[in-house]
């Protein structure tokens, strides 16, 4: 008896976290400040016009989030693309920052709405997430898509830092990949 009350335990502890991650999914609100760190925003960014897939690396309790619009800044399509999903999270999620790897200046439409921050090392992640984190809890960065900074946020908040990559329609399908710790929609 005493071995099935064990097992029982054992398995209600190994997936509570799994249960709490999916309720904090759950209440999301599609108006939610993206600051709101207690709020998942998967689906709110999901409802974004040209968003194709939203990857989450979940942790309980999140100290920062860090949300990296996909880029390849050859096109021309994208900037534009881009250019109406910010309007979007300028007007109902609170966005007042971006971080912008390339030119800035093809956001500078959003210029009197937003704070616009160039990325001065977008080839070192480890540098790059320690730059971008001490910004606060919320960043929003606009990198080239072949970066991920998952591992980097890890490591540089002990496990408490939420990575998530957004990816728009017109992000070239050639670039898109897997990623290994995240959970797509």
């Amino acid at each position: 008896m005493n071995r099935h009350l064990l097992l029982a335990v054992v398995v209600i502890l190994v997936g509570l976290p799994l249960t709490l991650l999916s309720l904090r999914d759950f209440q999301s609100d599609a108006t939610a400040p993206l600051d709101n760190l207690n709020l998942s925003v998967r689906g709110a960014l999901k409802k974004l016009p040209g968003v194709t897939e939203v990857e989450v690396h979940r942790v309980l309790k999140p100290t920062h989030r860090l949300i990296h619009l996909r880029d390849a800044p050859e096109s021309n399509a994208m900037a534009k693309e881009q250019t109406e999903i910010l309007r979007e999270l300028i007007r109902h999620h609170g966005l007042k920052r971006i971080h912008v790897a390339g030119d800035p200046n093809r956001f500078a439409a959003l210029s009197t709405d937003v704070e616009i921050v160039p990325i001065e090392r977008p080839d070192k992640p480890e540098a790059l997430a320690a730059e971008l984190l001490k910004q606060g809890k919320l960043t929003f960065v606009i990198l080239d898509g072949k970066h991920d900074l998952t591992a980097a946020v890890q490591k540089l908040t002990g496990g408490k830092g939420e990575s998530i990559r957004v990816t728009t329609r017109s992000y070239p399908e050639k670039q898109r990949g897997g990623a290994s710790l995240e959970s797509r929609l």
